[in-house]
């Protein structure tokens, strides 16, 4: 009798471990268009002029280059020059847009949560808008780029105060001797 309460027992616990995962997929496909609405990427064209590069070392060095200023404004002036160069365009102005769209795909690929890169390069990268080689290469420096990236994004943080020992002391004076 107590094989079969074991087996019951079991069965339970796989039925449960069945429901709770559909209920997780249930609540991932809710919860997956909202937070990957947010974060649509619109300049795969613009990647396309990757293909252009000298060598694949100066597309790895665009993408480290735009991780480091991914949060500043206008492109530095050293990288407009350095994209020019090494990609062979012709005005700042076409620089300025790759670099755009390299740092938008670098946001897009580290900070949407639900989306792992090979399904970002599949999805936001597809072959009618940027070149198989290019979409493959990208891909690549993503994946090999993304742990390092996050963890300078992670030690990049602002963390809680933490309370510094000290030696302090506090002097009341009382009310008890007034003249």
């Amino acid at each position: 009798m107590e094989i079969g309460c074991e087996r019951a027992a079991k069965l339970e616990s796989k039925k449960k471990t069945l429901l709770r995962a559909k209920l997780r997929s249930d609540l991932i496909s809710i919860i997956k268009p909202t937070i990957c609405g947010t974060m649509q990427f619109n300049s795969a064209r613009n990647l396309e002029k990757i293909s252009q590069a000298t060598s694949k070392k100066a597309v790895l060095k665009i993408f480290q280059q735009c991780f480091i200023s991914r949060h500043a404004s206008p492109p530095h002036p050293l990288l407009l020059k350095n994209t020019i160069a090494n990609f062979q365009l012709s005005s700042e102005e076409e620089a300025s847009t790759l670099i755009k769209a390299v740092k938008e795909c670098i946001k897009c690929s580290l900070y949407d949560p639900l989306v792992s890169i090979q399904e970002f390069c599949k999805q936001q990268l597809p072959a009618s808008e940027v070149d198989a080689r290019v979409a493959k290469l990208i891909q690549n420096i993503l994946e090999n780029c993304a742990p390092e990236w996050q963890e300078c994004c992670v030690l990049g943080r602002v963390g809680l105060p933490k309370l510094v020992e000290s030696n302090w002391r506090v002097d009341v004076e009382g009310e008890g001797k007034k003249q």
